[in-house]
């Protein structure tokens, strides 16, 4: 009776994150097994007779320092699984399958294979928005006017490029100095913040996603991480001078140079004085007329279709004024140059609001505020969050919060001279 053989009808490789499934097909069903081996296969001559004919000087080859691994299924089958993980990339192997039909050995064997794992394709980017809500994270700041390095990769995805900083002053009475800006930059705006009050700050990553910031007395401040930014959101590394040239008049300014394609204007304003005299920022084009004075602030901007804004500052006198573009959102956001008042807002209580630019997917929302009538409790949070955060806002006021799924956000003012302007949303 002739020996039992097998042949190899079909092969399958599907490739796995850390190797390959190799499934085969046979003609018969039998137990099968690969051997396999790293040093590339050996030849040598032997004597052989094939189909009657004798060979003097046949080549052969030899695997030298080999595996065996057994296919998956038991017993003889017709579909035969080996699983080959752990298999790293650029690693070359070199293998031939062997087997049983019955339990008896088979002279049959399969044609030489090599296979080099190749690296596995990248995958696509996670999807990420232009700001990106997390639970708040507080961060303690030690003071005496030494740079902070915060680490924020545990808290950011690697993708990220900054992060939405919540910076409260919890002090009741006293202004401290605070500056926050991007590690490895040398830009110091080290200026007195308002009491008791909270502001929206957007501050770049490093490469390793870490920033800076440093404080007069660290235990006057919190420093909550709120949210993350977008590939889309740049923050530069040298700030651009904003600062009008004649006192109480609008100046444009051409951004396109120094922001390409950018959709918001992030800014930052401040003096040595705690008190910054009226001021305004807008689109090239809009009628808004918010000229409010305040204190240090994270003032944010439309621009106009050729990357152009407007600025006014009631007296550029002053000494030590600092108003610089400090980074643009160039993506997935829309603007209103002309907003119109958040309105139904009582007094005192957490009110939920519709998005009011009305986006599709809408998720954050930028705010102006400004006060007629004093510092009095304001604050801006997610719809129906539980998230209670809110002290006293000064005369003039920048927010971003995060919107709810329903493209709402909650409003609280403790005065009626209070008013909200919603100036862009990010998508």
């Amino acid at each position: 009776m002739p020996p039992p053989r097998f042949s190899i009808r079909d092969i399958e490789q599907i490739p796995k994150p850390t190797g390959y499934h190799i499934v085969l097909t046979t003609d018969v069903p039998c137990h099968l097994f690969m051997r396999w081996t790293l040093e590339k296969p050996r030849t040598h001559k032997d004597p052989v007779l094939r189909r009657g004919v004798y060979f003097p000087e046949a080549v052969r080859f030899c695997f030298v320092e080999y595996h065996d691994n057994e296919q998956e299924e038991a017993g003889d089958t017709l579909t035969h699984t080996f699983i080959k993980l752990d298999w790293p990339v650029c690693q070359t192997r070199y293998f031939y399958f062997w087997g049983t039909v019955n339990g008896e050995l088979s002279p049959s064997e399969s044609p030489l294979f090599t296979k080099h794992r190749l690296a596995p394709p990248v995958p696509p980017p996670e999807l990420m928005y232009q700001l990106n809500s997390i639970e708040p994270q507080l961060y303690t700041i030690a003071g005496n006017d030494i740079w902070n390095t915060f680490d924020s990769s545990h808290d950011c995805p690697p993708d990220s490029t900054g992060a939405l900083i919540l910076v409260e002053n919890t002090h009741m009475t006293a202004d401290y100095r605070i500056a926050l800006r991007k590690n490895g930059t040398t830009f110091n705006h080290y200026t007195p913040h308002f009491r008791n009050t909270i502001s929206a700050v957007l501050v770049g990553f490093d490469q390793d996603r870490k920033w800076q910031a440093k404080a007069q007395i660290g235990t006057a401040f919190k420093l909550w991480l709120y949210a993350y930014t977008g590939r889309e959101v740049v923050f530069l590394d040298e700030p651009v001078d904003i600062l009008p040239t004649a006192s109480n008049v609008y100046q444009t300014k051409d951004m396109s140079a120094d922001a390409p394609g950018a959709i918001i204007l992030l800014t930052e304003i401040c003096e040595p004085s705690v008190t910054i005299w009226n001021y305004s920022i807008r689109a090239l084009g809009s009628t808004k007329e918010l000229y409010q004075y305040g204190s240090r602030a994270w003032p944010f901007t439309a621009l106009d279709a050729a990357g152009k804004i407007e600025v006014k500052h009631l007296d550029i006198t002053r000494p030590g004024i600092i108003w610089k573009a400090i980074g643009y959102i160039k993506q997935d956001a829309t603007t209103e140059p002309n907003p119109p008042p958040v309105p139904g807002i009582p007094l005192s209580t957490w009110t939920t609001k519709a998005s009011g630019l009305a986006v599709p997917g809408a998720k954050f929302t930028f705010v102006e505020i400004v006060a007629t009538a004093g510092t009095t409790t304001t604050a801006l949070r997610k719809g129906h969050s539980i998230l209670d955060l809110k002290r006293a806002a000064d005369y003039h006021g920048w927010w971003i919060s995060c919107l709810h799924y329903d493209a709402t956000a909650d409003y609280y003012k403790a005065n009626a001279g209070t008013v909200f302007y919603i100036t862009a949303e990010t998508h």
